[in-house]
């Protein structure tokens, strides 16, 4: 599971309908990737989400940490979010910060988005709706959400959300799906000339073991770059991955090789 986008987090916390108080979700990923071309692109990954629930009020949060190096290039992405809700009844109200950098130590520059997002939402059976308000210091506009989830039972879950800032629309779709031997995760988001679909999925064997495969697509704007990826994972331990896969990735029509390892706790 993967949050990318401030309307991803504010629909997928609001479908969080915990029965006992505690830590009811907590995801970690470390990983290492190459991609090999004419030169060799090293992407270096931490992400980590989780939501803990205390009587009415649940807090969630997360963040992520990437660094692209190529050559004497390195780029840094920083995302982090915090948030709180509190229901009363099947009525839920809630706020979330969210930060975003991007630091690019070749022309020393870096650039940083705050972001407030305030919300409702109205629980009536496995439904989830509601409307979001999202506005920054760096943003000309502010940002409009309405957003619904429905549980399917009590481990999947699909969603989606629609924005607009100032008349340009952004749509995001997710289903999560997770099942004793096997787990699929899929969205799609799609702002203005902008698009991205990922989907992963996992099958798990009695003896620990399991495979992986992995296909996303970008559209930005005419600028096509897909990749897929197949591999395998062992459970070192319960809720504990550790994972390795190669692929391709394809910019334009040039192709280039991919390989991966890290460790995923769930």
């Amino acid at each position: 599971m993967r949050i990318t986008c401030t309307a991803a987090a504010v629909a997928l916390m609001a479908a969080s309908q915990a029965s006992a108080d505690g830590l009811t979700f907590a995801d970690a990923v470390l990983s290492y990737e190459e991609i090999d071309d004419a030169e060799t692109l090293e992407v270096f990954n931490f992400l980590a989400e989780g939501v803990y629930e205390f009587g009415d009020f649940t807090f969630f949060g997360g963040g992520q940490i990437s660094q692209l190096s190529i050559d004497d290039f390195d780029l840094d992405l920083n995302f982090a979010s915090a948030g709180v809700s509190y229901s009363f009844g099947d009525i839920g109200i809630g706020a979330e910060l969210v930060s975003f950098s991007i630091e690019d130590d070749l022309l020393n520059d870096e650039e940083d988005l705050t972001l407030y997002t305030i919300f409702g939402e109205y629980s009536f059976g496995p439904v989830v709706a509601g409307l979001a308000y999202s506005d920054g210091d760096d943003l000309d506009e502010e940002i409009i959400t309405v957003f619904a989830t429905y549980d399917l039972n009590t481990t999947d879950i699909i969603g989606a959300s629609y924005s607009d800032e100032d008349g340009e629309s952004g749509i995001f779709l997710f289903a999560d799906i997770n099942r004793d031997f096997f787990e699929i995760d899929a969205q799609y988001f799609d702002f203005d000339d902008s698009s991205i679909f990922s989907i992963e999925g996992v099958y798990r064997f009695n003896s620990g073991f399991g495979i992986i495969g992995e296909y996303a697509t970008l559209d930005d704007d005419g600028d096509d770059i897909s990749s897929f990826a197949i591999g395998g994972l062992y459970e070192v331990q319960p809720d504990l991955d550790i994972f390795a896969t190669i692929g391709q990735v394809d910019i334009d029509d040039n192709d280039a090789d991919s390989f991966a390892v890290g460790a995923r706790y769930n």
